[in-house]
């Protein structure tokens, strides 16, 4: 059987699985940072990462790894000629409709904690980050944007929500790690009012990101960004270290003493 010429190369497979695995924990890492550094002592910020992060992230890879290698390796789809690769559809295959549905509907209910502390970490960073605007008004637009990728279906295409991620917060992480190097390996702490350095590297990070799937095809060029949120970090982090080289960083702010 000849190969088939439009199928993608185990390398582009690989890239494409990187940039999906990137764009979420750029999010993550991220927010961790922010959530970490109200954290008693490293053990807690230490522990918060293998196991909230890193922890749940594997188990629930590779539960839905087993799910799909154990529905077809059973012979359990051996009558269907559709190909299905998504766990959760699997289920009625495995324990049937009915459970299967009382099965999707916990995970719905599971999806309401972590929906409800994600929309309390981006209105407070709303409130940091525009502390001049009405945060009705900020988180306002941020609820009125998710309502609507919810009602297009956009918000079901994993792979280009977070793609749009990667590049919203990759260069946000490479920016932060840039400052943590810069820093002596330590955080400097806050800076006054508008940081340069910080929203230039993010600008020019974004574009690079989102080139594939918004900046190319609107300025009709063919060039295809090789992994976007891995380059937007890279973009960031260089961009950055020249930045706060040439003195375009805003004054450091002190930080009040532990008690």
């Amino acid at each position: 059987m000849a190969a088939n010429a439009d199928a993608p190369s185990s390398f582009e497979l690989f890239l494409f699985a990187v940039a999906n695995i990137v764009g979420f924990f750029a999010t993550a890492g991220a927010a961790g940072a922010d959530i970490a550094s109200s954290n008693r002592t490293p053990k807690d910020v230490q522990l918060g990462g293998l196991w909230g992060v890193a922890g749940a992230t594997i188990f629930t890879g590779v539960f839905a790894l087993l799910v799909v290698a154990g529905t077809y390796g059973s012979g359990l789809m051996a009558g269907s000629s559709e190909v299905i690769l998504k766990p959760t559809e699997l289920m009625k295959f495995i324990m049937g409709e009915q459970v299967a549905r009382l099965f999707w509907l916990l995970l719905a209910i599971a999806a309401f904690p972590p929906a409800c502390f994600s929309s309390l970490i981006a209105a407070n960073s709303f409130k940091n980050t525009l502390p001049k605007v009405n945060p009705f008004i900020s988180c306002g637009i941020g609820t009125a944007g998710s309502i609507a990728l919810v009602l297009s279906g956009k918000a079901g295409d994993a792979a280009g929500v977070f793609i749009i991620i990667g590049a919203s917060f990759g260069p946000i992480c490479g920016a932060m790690t840039a400052d943590y190097l810069l820093a002596g390996y330590k955080w400097p702490g806050p800076r006054a009012g508008f940081n340069p350095a910080g929203w230039i590297s993010w600008a020019v990070g974004f574009v690079v990101g989102a080139w594939n799937g918004l900046f190319g095809p609107l300025l009709n060029m063919q060039f295809q960004m090789p992994c976007p949120p891995v380059a937007a970090i890279l973009v960031g982090f260089v961009l950055y270290i020249v930045l706060a080289k040439v003195g375009l960083t805003s004054k450091q702010l002190e930080m009040p003493a532990a008690e």
